[in-house]
């Protein structure tokens, strides 16, 4: 056989060991290039654009200051999330989708067309088939909320006791089952079922409804403010909305397992360092000035023998 033949020869033959070893890297990196997918979070549509105000472009893992303008908890919550899948080593695409409600986040979760949630949600809530749940970010008995009327409303404001709370009207959504029984629970005039935290706001703003309930919020007067909205907290009272809050995580994400241990590392990484705690605080989630009002539902907390029970 000639040259020509030989060198024919040569190509087809089995490939040397450093072609070999070229192949079977190409090979691991389409691997790795398929098996990684965007792990898809899903959070409200208004937390999502205010985190990214609130980053200004900065990457969520170089977050130490959670204070400032646009801070609050679940924009806390949504940066806390994406900062503890880097710290626990997950290296893959983070995409964040807005949902509409509450329930569709659940709903998104739970058909595993949504990895994880970028806000935390009540454990009886996310309890169920198809969701793991992470560590507690808010503890059992930690969540207080404030009532929170229009400025106009005179009745809501001069109202201190459940005697007097129980001739008012509240809106929220049934599908926060917590805040749902605790309104229940308070016997109020009228519950109004919304499943938007929007239209809640503007509903109590024109006064359709006397108050809902929320946390605390960092602003100079304590106010709550959506857009050009501002709804005052009803002085010296206060709830507790029984339960602990976790993020949830799809079994059914292709990512599930990768982004659960991630998670967990990086949320035990945070609360070593106490991150989590100072950042609740700057938010104005955890706010000890709240020791000073009256628990109108201690009830709550006597039952399950949580220390907010004490006086």
């Amino acid at each position: 056989m000639g040259p020509r033949g030989q060198e024919r020869h040569r190509v087809w033959r089995c490939p040397g060991p450093y072609v070999l070893g070229w192949l079977v890297a190409l090979l691991a990196c389409a691997v790795f290039s398929v098996r990684v997918e965007a792990a898809i979070i899903v959070a409200p549509a208004d937390v999502i654009e205010d985190s990214r105000d609130f980053l200004n472009g900065r990457p969520a893992e170089e977050i130490a200051q959670f204070g400032g303008p646009g801070s609050r908890r679940d924009v806390v919550e949504l940066i806390l999330t994406q900062k503890a899948l880097r710290l626990g080593g997950y290296h893959g695409e983070m995409t964040l989708v807005a949902v509409n409600s509450y329930a569709r986040a659940l709903a998104e979760l739970r058909a595993g067309r949504a990895t994880l949630t970028g806000t935390t949600a009540w454990e009886s809530d996310l309890r169920g088939e198809n969701v793991y749940l992470s560590a507690p970010l808010i503890k059992d008995g930690q969540f207080e909320a404030l009532l929170f009327t229009a400025p106009s409303n005179a009745l809501a404001l001069a109202s201190r006791t459940r005697a007097q709370i129980s001739h008012l009207s509240a809106v929220s959504n049934s599908a926060w089952t917590p805040d749902w029984k605790v309104l229940a629970d308070l016997d109020l005039a009228r519950v109004e079922d919304v499943p938007v935290w929007p239209t809640m706001v503007r509903l109590v703003a024109a006064r359709h409804v006397d108050f809902l309930l929320a946390p605390t919020q960092r602003t100079s007067d304590g106010s709550l403010m959506y857009e050009e909205i501002r709804l005052v907290p009803i002085p010296d009272i206060k709830v507790v909305l029984p339960g602990s809050r976790h993020l949830g995580i799809s079994r059914l994400a292709p990512e599930s397992v990768e982004v659960r241990a991630a998670l967990a590392t990086g949320l035990a990484i945070l609360d070593q360092r106490g991150e989590l705690a100072r950042a609740y605080q700057a938010a104005g989630f955890f706010d000890p000035s709240l020791k000073l009002r009256t628990l109108l539902n201690p009830q709550a907390c006597a039952s399950r023998k949580l220390p907010c029970a004490a006086p």
